[in-house]
């Protein structure tokens, strides 16, 4: 057998290795924790909040960063209303143009004859137009972001071990200062804003008898039966990004 059928691209298709090679087929890589959201991390921003704030379905942002994207979007949305009306301005023009002398033919009966009003084709070029909404939407849950709906959050800190004798901080429970993780589920009292976690809900909160939050001994709601609510609609669990194991998170 000669040597030039053992070469490389001799054959009449790319083996595996040829494939790999050329940087072609299936690729498997494992993505790390360090491409994952941390829990006390923007949304937006994806750096940490100097003013957190979070939804009433538990997505946090930094207030700062959370304002400037509201603004830029309403802006956005004045613009965009802004072209479509010169754009249907343009169209009724160019209409009007082009049947200046429909009146004056004897078939005035013709459909294309028949004078077109400009109110009639503005709304019907803004209709067939995409619609632009006002609202402002979240960028997880896609639903209106309300201003007034906001609850400031309150995360304690705790000195962790120096490393390389540098100081560092990290974020624990209010009640019995557990680090808090993306592991680890967290829930903040719409009253107060702090943030515990999933443990101290079920043991100081959910599973006694009277409505208090265990963060500040005060009490959440009246003892009237007539107006008790469900304990649940006191408390908010925070979005983390997940870890880096697909069993959790």
């Amino acid at each position: 057998m000669p040597r030039h059928s053992k070469n490389r691209g001799d054959g009449a298709c790319f083996g595996a290795d040829e494939i790999q090679a050329s940087k072609g087929g299936r690729h498997e890589t494992r993505v790390n924790s360090y491409g994952i959201r941390r829990f006390d991390e923007c949304v937006l921003s994806l750096q940490k909040c100097r003013t957190p704030v979070i939804t009433p379905e538990g997505v946090l942002y930094d207030k700062e960063s959370l304002l400037e994207y509201v603004l830029t979007q309403k802006r956005r949305a004045r613009r965009t209303k802004g072209r479509q009306q010169n754009e249907a301005t343009d169209v009724v023009n160019n209409l009007k143009q082009n049947h200046e002398g429909a009146s004056q033919n004897t078939n005035f009966w013709m459909p294309e004859n028949v004078s077109v009003q400009r109110a009639t084709i503005t709304n019907k070029y803004m209709n067939s137009q995409e619609k632009v909404s006002d609202k402002v939407l979240c960028l997880v849950t896609q639903k209106p972001l309300r201003m007034k709906e906001l609850i400031p959050v309150h995360f304690k800190e705790r000195k962790s071990e120096a490393i390389d004798d540098e100081i560092r901080w990290h974020y624990c429970c209010m009640t019995c200062d557990r680090t808090l993780t993306n592991s680890v589920k967290c829930w903040a009292f719409r009253k107060s804003g702090n943030v515990v976690c999933e443990s101290c809900v079920s043991r100081l909160y959910l599973k006694i008898e009277c409505n208090v939050d265990p963060t500040t001994g005060e009490e959440i709601q009246s003892t009237d039966q007539n107006r008790l609510k469900p304990k649940m609609e006191f408390i908010v669990a925070l979005r983390s990004g997940g870890t880096a194991f697909a069993a959790s998170g």
